[in-house]
């Protein structure tokens, strides 16, 4: 987690663990602030960010990926992942903006 201060990452330790898929080589447009990232085969990848876009923000993250076939790994299951959606929804509220 690199931008601790953020509404986000309220109540949040500041490094979590996820089993999960990561998308790599992402093309990321100049004004994204990323919000966490990991390191993967020696390079820093973003996962979570936030984007000003008009007179919103916007929330993304690019973990959740789950496979369908029966027992697969959910990785919604993870109570720090849910908490990171919610509270990354949350954040981008007009009144808990900055």
């Amino acid at each position: 987690i690199i931008q601790s201060e953020e509404p986000v990452w309220k109540m949040m330790t500041p490094s979590i663990e996820i089993d999960d898929e990561l998308y790599s080589n992402m093309q990321m447009l100049p004004d994204v602030k990323p919000l966490a990232t990991i390191d993967y085969k020696g390079t820093t990848w973003p996962v979570a960010w936030t984007w000003t876009y008009g007179k919103g923000k916007v929330f993304h993250t690019s973990l959740c990926h789950r496979g369908f076939r029966p027992g697969s790994y959910d990785p919604m299951t993870n109570p720090n992942l849910m908490k990171l959606v919610i509270q990354g929804n949350n954040g981008m509220r007009s009144d808990t903006c900055r």
